[in-house]
Order: C-alpha cells, then sequence, then structure tokens
C-alpha cells in the first residue's frame, strides 16, 4: 500500500506545481495578446 500511495503522491505534487506556472504562461499570452491587438499590430 505504501508503494501505491507514493505513486498517487508525485503526480499530485507536479500537477500543484506546475499549475502556478500554466496560469503564468496562459495570463501572460492573453494579457499580451490584448496589448498587441490594442496598438493594432496583428
Amino acid at each position: 500500500m505504501d508503494c501505491y500511495k507514493r505513486l498517487l503522491k508525485y503526480p499530485i505534487n507536479l500537477i500543484v506545481l506546475l499549475l502556478p506556472e500554466n496560469v503564468i504562461y496562459i495570463g501572460i499570452r492573453c494579457y499580451v495578446k490584448e496589448w498587441w491587438e490594442e496598438r493594432e499590430y496583428y
């Protein structure tokens, strides 16, 4: 059972670590896209 708990723990930790990075990355992309569109550069 301990091995299974460890296997379940690691993906959750990876998701928790990667999720904020993905949110920031998507946020920056959306912000940059709007910023470019405001200045009418495509």
